[in-house]
C-alpha cells in the first residue's frame, strides 16, 4: 500500500551557487509584500510578481528571480474604483493563466461604505502581456464574505478556492467555475482550524479560528490545498495541507487534512505563511513563495511581511516537503533554468 507521505524524507541541503547564480532571502528587504504570487512565463521571457494592495495593485517583472521585486520593473496594473464597483483592500491578488488568457483573483470592499465586508473579483489582462494593464473580469458571489481566491484545473474542470467567514470562523470552500469569471451551483466548505498548531491564541480577532490563503498543489495525479492557519501578524502563522483523496472536489468529505504543518517559524523568521507556487523556467523544479516576518510579534500588530522563495521537494509518494523558511541572507540556488545576474 501507499503511503500518503514519507515522514521521515529529508530535505536536500542546496548546493552553494556560483557567483550570480543565486539570491537571498527575502527578495526585497525593503518592501512590503504580503500575499505574494510569483509566476515564471516562458512565453514572455518573465518572472512576475504582485502582493496584496489597498487601492491599486502593482505588478513587477524581471528576467532572473534575483532581481524581482528589488531591480526590475514595476507598473501598476489597475487601481480600484466605484465604476467596476471595486473600493479597494485588494488583498491577495493572484495572477493565473486560465484558458489562453491571464487573470488576476483578488478581492474588494462590497461598497464604499462597507469596508468590513469584503467579497472575490476577478480582473481580465487587457492584452495577452499581464504587463499590459488589467480590467474587470467579473464579481463573484458578491454577498457572501470571501478573500484569498485561488484556482486549479483538475481533470478539465476549473475550481476555485476561498477563504470565507462562517458561524465565526475562516474556512476554506471550494466551488466549479463556469469560466474564468464565473462560478456555477453552491460551494462546499470543506476545511476549516482543527488542530492545536493552527488553533494559537492571540490572534482571534473575537474568537475566530482561521483556515485562509489556500493554493493548489498536483502532482502525479495527486491533488493537495496548502493553506494558512493562524493570523497574518502572528508569530505562528503557519502553512497546513489537505488533500483530495475522494473523487469529487465538491465533497467535503473528499479532502484529508494532515494532522502535521508543513512549514512553520524557524531560523529568524516567524509567520511563515500564505505561500503561492510557481514552477522553474526549466519546469523541473517546483518552487513557493510566501510571506513571513523578521522580528518577534507578541503584540501581533501590523508589521513589514517580506517575500521569501525556496524549491519544493517531493518524497517517493508524491508528497510536497517544504520544511522551515530559508534564512534570510543566505545565498540560495536559483530556480533551474534561471538566467541568473551577470
Amino acid at each position: 500500500m501507499l503511503l500518503r507521505k514519507n515522514n521521515q524524507f529529508v530535505i536536500p541541503e542546496p548546493e552553494v551557487p556560483a557567483e550570480g547564480m543565486g539570491f537571498r532571502n527575502p527578495l526585497d528587504p525593503n518592501r512590503d509584500n504580503a500575499d505574494p504570487r510569483v509566476v515564471w512565463c516562458a512565453e514572455t521571457g518573465y518572472y512576475y510578481g504582485i502582493s496584496t494592495g489597498n487601492t491599486t495593485l502593482t505588478l513587477f517583472r524581471a528576467r532572473s528571480m534575483a532581481e524581482l521585486f528589488r531591480a526590475g520593473e514595476s507598473k501598476v496594473i489597475y487601481e480600484a474604483n466605484a465604476a467596476d464597483d471595486t473600493y479597494g483592500y485588494l488583498w491577495a491578488p493572484e495572477l493565473h493563466y486560465v484558458d489562453g488568457h491571464w487573470y488576476i483573483y483578488t478581492s474588494t470592499h462590497q461598497t464604499a461604505e462597507n469596508k468590513g465586508f469584503k467579497h472575490v473579483i476577478v480582473l481580465a489582462a487587457k492584452t495577452d502581456d499581464p504587463f499590459d494593464g488589467f480590467k474587470l473580469g467579473g464579481h463573484i458571489n458578491h454577498d457572501v464574505y470571501a478573500i484569498d481566491p485561488t484556482v486549479h484545473c483538475w481533470k478539465g474542470q476549473w475550481y476555485i478556492c476561498f477563504s470565507i467567514v462562517a458561524d465565526g470562523q475562516q474556512k476554506l470552500a471550494v466551488q466549479k467555475m463556469k469560466s474564468a469569471t464565473e462560478v456555477e451551483g453552491d460551494f462546499t466548505i470543506m476545511a476549516q482550524a482543527e488542530y492545536d498548531w493552527e488553533l494559537v491564541p492571540p490572534y482571534h480577532r473575537g474568537g475566530s479560528p482561521i483556515n485562509e490563503g489556500a493554493f493548489f498543489v498536483e502532482r502525479d495525479g495527486r491533488l493537495f490545498i496548502i493553506y494558512s492557519g493562524n493570523g497574518c501578524w502572528s508569530d505562528d502563522y503557519i502553512l497546513g495541507i489537505i488533500e483530495l483523496v475522494g473523487d469529487d472536489p465538491l465533497d467535503a468529505s473528499a479532502w484529508l487534512k494532515d494532522d502535521e504543518p508543513v512549514m512553520v517559524k524557524g531560523n529568524g523568521n516567524y509567520g511563515p505563511g500564505h505561500a503561492t507556487f510557481f514552477f522553474s523556467p526549466d519546469g523541473s523544479e517546483l518552487w513557493i513563495s510566501h510571506h513571513c516576518l523578521h522580528d518577534h510579534n507578541p503584540s501581533v500588530t501590523g508589521m513589514v511581511r517580506h517575500c521569501h522563495c525556496q524549491r519544493v521537494y517531493f518524497d517517493e509518494t508524491g508528497f510536497p516537503h517544504i520544511g522551515m523558511p530559508v534564512a534570510k541572507d543566505v545565498y540560495y540556488p536559483l530556480p533551474a533554468g534561471d538566467c541568473g545576474v551577470k
